[in-house]
């Protein structure tokens, strides 16, 4: 043990062997003292002078109490603590006291800047000098321990016991002890301690990184415990889809910033991988704010530890201009289900007196308690974003392994999978190491599964230009499509209903392309679920997608939601309609619905679709036109319940059995038209 340590040391227990305590306390101390530290300064003296002054003391006993030896043991053995409390004290104020400790030691130095940043008052900084010491040197931690056996480093029980301790070492009053290390004191509201229960009283894990290491004491304290955020890898143009939306966050931060405006909490919230920490980040980045992000410690799954990250954090950067905290897995904080001590009133404290804008980032908004939620500024839901900002994200990924996808390609991946952007990166990671490019197919197959417990829509075989010659409906489309987009119309909606393969889903993927929207496509399986309440909530979330994307929003298979109230049996039927009545009337997108059962929609559902079309079977020009364009061959057939996707899937037929005669393509035809059931007799020719 170096010289200066030993003086610092000395100089504690210089404070600590001129107080007063009971003499129990005496003996404790004194026991741990020879234990750990007095072999090294005093021990060849002290037990020559302890024997000779317990002998003295022996004989003057024994002439008192000749006949009574007992009394005689029992009396000699209280004078010999008195004797060994007396020269350990002797030998300690015999050890040489710096006058001044301010720059000896790096320990106490590092506990003087841990109190200078966090702005302490003396009596708190003369407790964090003495935690710091506890950290490091045995003797005064040795000093610091009683009762309990789980009493370590970094917890214990602050009793009566231990304050009298503290107190002596400090020379500081019970009273105070108690007001600066208590659950309502500065050190606990500045994330130095905290408390899980009552009584037991913790170092936060960035007090202890901070103490750790005594040689981080030359570095500055906010570099120690804060990781700066190095920006964000994308720009305002990759967060299109959120519209407006990313204005309003940046104009508020801004505001807030500039007025330096308390209690200022944004809350980001959405499904593990569409974007959350990038979006704050370049929130940050547009700014020119510091963004500092919270530690993600999850010790012994409290809340308490994570809080005092946040407490600390505030107080840390409260004095920067333009500083920016960000919290990430929130929900380990505001969930209810996590057993703490401490109160929802801290947590709402916090947020109504944060000094430096917070933002919350979370998968999970379930638990988040509602008079929690009311105290944020802004709470805004990331979604999958569009397939512009997909396809520039996947481009990004490919360029960075020198891996490249044409652009129909691409665009395909993007409309057939319905994953998050970050799963581009593990794809194209898969094809980079096997150096495959068709590991990026197999690895978004299996990760689309793996989310959604559904296979990626079909789709990759070469798709012909839609064809309005091949649609028998009840309105004119061609027409109907040129005149939404000569007038630029984006608030409509249109129902579709018909046979299946009429052309109904194709027509709107083709005026999507046609008014230079997105498709947003939903199927009827997306949205209902067997919990209750939910399906409405994947109804409403779908609407508001569509609406911050800018995307034609089309539900497949309407029927399954949107069923003829009268005729509800579960009064979920009937709030499923409810729910997108209520939508629909407020959407100010283009709005789809297709159905093959008409009769069973709801009515009121019918009249609030600005068009609804009727999609028939080919007529028998059409089916003439139909064979012309499939198959290049002129050729005319009697009309059959038949349809333009009828003919496609015979085209894949025809190939697949290297069938060519025009024969055999009428014999397939046939086929598929007598599996509908509804002919009764052979088409002629």
């Amino acid at each position: 043990m170096d010289r200066i340590t030993k003086q610092i040391t000395g100089f504690y227990l210089k404070n600590l062997v001129s107080a007063s305590l009971p003499i129990h306390l005496y003996d404790h101390l004194l026991e741990n003292w020879e234990n750990s530290y007095a072999a090294d300064i005093f021990k060849r003296n002290f037990n020559n002078l302890v024997n000779e002054k317990y002998m003295e003391l022996e004989l003057k006993a024994a002439k008192k109490h000749r006949f009574r030896r007992d009394h005689v043991r029992e009396t000699t053995e209280y004078l010999m603590k008195e004797i060994k409390w007396r020269i350990f004290k002797d030998e300690v104020l015999a050890l040489e006291t710096p006058e001044d400790l301010t720059g000896l030691g790096r320990q106490v130095v590092l506990a003087d800047k841990i109190s200078e940043a966090f702005d302490l008052s003396k009596v708190e900084r003369d407790l964090v000098r003495l935690l710091v010491l506890r950290y490091h040197l045995e003797p005064v931690f040795d000093l610091t321990v009683w009762g309990r056996d789980d009493n370590t480093l970094i917890k214990f029980e602050l009793n009566q016991e231990l304050r009298s301790v503290f107190a002596g070492l400090t020379r500081l009053s019970e009273n105070q002890i108690e007001s600066a290390m208590g659950p309502r004191s500065a050190l606990v509201n500045k994330g130095l301690l905290y408390y899980p229960y009552p009584e037991s009283l913790h170092l936060s894990k960035s007090f202890r990184k901070m103490i750790a290491s005594p040689r981080s004491y030359h570095q500055d304290i906010k570099q120690i415990v804060l990781a700066k955020s190095e920006g964000g890898r994308l720009g305002r143009d990759d967060f299109k889809h959120l519209g407006e939306d990313f204005d309003y966050l940046a104009s508020l931060l801004s505001s807030a910033l500039r007025k330096k405006v308390k209690g200022v909490n944004l809350l980001v919230y959405g499904a593990p991988g569409v974007g959350k920490t990038e979006v704050v980040k370049t929130l940050a980045k547009e700014l020119g704010a510091t963004l500092y992000l919270v530690s993600e410690n999850k010790e012994q799954f409290w809340k308490g530890p994570r809080l005092t990250e946040v407490n600390m954090a505030q107080t840390l950067v409260q004095n920067e201009k333009e500083a920016i905290l960000m919290f990430d897995e929130a929900e380990d904080i505001f969930g209810g289900s996590v057993r703490e001590y401490s109160s929802k009133l801290v947590l709402n404290r916090l947020l109504e007196n944060n000094s430096v804008p917070v933002i919350w980032v979370t998968n999970h908004i379930g638990a988040f308690d509602k008079a929690s939620l009311r105290r944020f500024s802004f709470a805004y839901e990331m979604t999958t974003p569009s397939t512009e900002t997909m396809c520039r994200i996947w481009e990004r990924e490919l360029k960075k392994s020198d891996l490249n996808l044409g652009q129909a390609e691409l665009e395909k991946i993007v409309s057939n999978y319905h994953l998050p952007p970050s799963y581009a990166a593990s794809a194209v990671k898969a094809a980079s190491i096997t150096e495959d490019q068709g590991a990026i197919l197999r690895t978004l197959d299996s990760l689309e599964y793996a989310v959604t417990k559904k296979r990626a829509l079909a789709g990759f075989e070469e798709q012909r230009d839609f064809n309005f010659e091949l649609l028998n409906t009840d309105l004119n489309l061609r027409d109907l499509s040129h005149n939404i987009l000569g007038k630029g119309l984006d608030n409509f909606s249109l129902c579709l209903y018909g046979p299946p393969g009429s052309g109904k889903s194709a027509y709107v993927r083709a005026l999507a392309k046609m008014i230079g929207k997105n498709l947003l496509q939903k199927k009827g399986s997306d949205l209902l679920s067997k919990y209750a309440g939910q399906t409405e909530k994947e109804i409403a979330k779908a609407f508001r997608e569509a609406e911050r994307r800018g995307e034609f929003l089309v539900f497949d298979e309407a029927d399954s939601f949107l069923r003829e109230r009268s005729l509800a049996q579960r009064s979920w039927e009937i709030s499923h309609v409810n729910e997108m009545l209520t939508w629909m009337e407020t959407h100010p997108l283009p709005f789809a619905c297709t159905s093959n059962l008409m009769e069973k929609l709801d009515k009121a559902s019918l009249r609030r679709f600005t068009f609804k079309v009727k999609f028939n079977y080919l007529t028998k020009e059409q089916v003439t036109k139909a064979y012309k364009y499939f198959f290049g061959l002129d050729r005319c057939l009697e009309a059959g319940p038949l349809t333009a996707a009828d003919f496609a899937l015979v085209l894949k037929k025809s190939y697949i059995l290297g069938l060519n005669e025009p024969k055999d393509i009428d014999a397939l035809l046939l086929s598929e038209a007598r599996a509908k059931g509804l002919v009764s007799r052979p088409i002629g020719f």
